[in-house]
């Protein structure tokens, strides 16, 4: 049996080790500086990114850029203006360039994507500018995530001809399928019943300038055209009597703009494919929507106070090749009338 001195002897020489040691490790192999110097090596230090305004900005005192864009006229504010929205979400008053993608998520870090985040997956913000929208968007991608199906190939299967790059002209790659959503959408919301109101009276008046005089009319089952002929006499336009002379004299002998182009043939997806290329025309950039609304409008107005026979004769006077007009449905030729009208407003 080892003896207390031998004992105290031992545990002195092994205790004295053991401080060499740690004071050996604690210099030469400290755990965080190891970590830190080798496997973090390619991580970039964690400091703020500092920003760079785009080379057409026109800034002052209060703004980023004083060029006012969009229909609103918008401007890009150092501090966010204060409105009820603002104040509620504490960011009024502050500098844009300081939010923080929390501050702006529904359920702040508590929203799953912050996890995506934190593990260095790829992660971006799509703006939404309501409530409404912020939910749609997020159940859409949600639906869209969980049953595993391929935009792109989706987005490839819109395009008649070869879809553009998807990588240089993403908007471009992605337009058919958007505008297929958008028509879905529209489909099920259509407008309410003061803006229907408001859109009817308007879409009736343009369409009088043009010849089209709007009354209630009793449809048939089925209203077969009549025969083409190359010569014919131009019909009458409006489908009732005017009502005063006053009123005959306001309506055109003929459309001051004919069509510039026409659908490839006479189905649904030709009328919408044909509509769709108005977005890219430069006389049109900002108003598109507005052309899809009216499209809208003329649609239900001419679906019951107007005959066939109306308005393939008003399609031919706007340019409409005679023998495709005819092969029209109401519904897509109310299309091709009312985008004629509205590039002649």
């Amino acid at each position: 049996m080892a003896s207390w001195s031998s004992w105290s002897n031992s545990d002195s020489s092994n205790s004295w080790d053991n401080r060499q040691q740690w004071n050996r490790w604690s210099k030469e192999d400290k755990w965080d500086s190891k970590y830190s110097e080798k496997s973090w090596e390619h991580v970039a230090s964690p400091t703020y990114q500092s920003f760079s305004l785009p080379s057409s900005f026109v800034s002052d005192q209060q703004h980023y850029d004083k060029t006012p864009l969009g229909k609103g006229a918008h401007v890009l504010h150092k501090l966010v203006q204060p409105t009820e929205w603002s104040r509620k979400a504490g960011l009024a008053g502050r500098d844009v360039s300081d939010i923080r993608a929390f501050e702006l998520s529904h359920r702040g870090l508590g929203d799953f994507s912050f996890r995506l985040l934190s593990e260095g997956r790829h992660q971006s913000i799509v703006w939404a500018r309501s409530g409404q929208e912020s939910v749609l968007i997020t159940a859409l991608l949600k639906k869209l995530r969980e049953s595993g199906v391929s935009i792109d190939e989706a987005a490839k299967a819109c395009h008649k001809s070869a879809p553009p790059d998807k990588h240089k002209e993403a908007m471009r790659f992605m337009e058919p399928l958007a505008q297929e959503l958008l028509n879905c959408v529209l489909a099920k919301a259509p407008p309410t019943n003061s803006d229907a109101s408001e859109e009817l009276a308007k879409a009736k008046a343009k369409l009088a300038e043009h010849g089209i005089a709007m009354s209630p009319l009793k449809r048939k089952a089925t209203e077969d055209p009549e025969p083409d002929s190359d010569k014919r006499a131009k019909p009458a336009m409006p489908i009732a009597e005017p009502e005063s002379q006053m009123e005959a004299e306001q309506l055109p002998k003929d459309p001051q703009r004919k069509l510039d182009t026409r659908p490839k043939g006479a189905t649904d997806d030709h009328v919408t494919e044909w509509l769709a290329t108005y977005k890219n025309k430069p006389e049109f950039k900002g108003k598109y929507q507005l052309l899809v609304k009216h499209v809208q409008t003329v649609q239900k107005l001419l679906k019951t106070e107007a005959s066939k026979d109306q308005l393939v004769s008003a399609a031919k006077d706007f340019g409409l090749d005679p023998k495709l007009a005819s092969r029209l449905s109401i519904k897509n030729l109310s299309t091709v009338i009312a985008v004629a009208q509205f590039q002649t407003a």
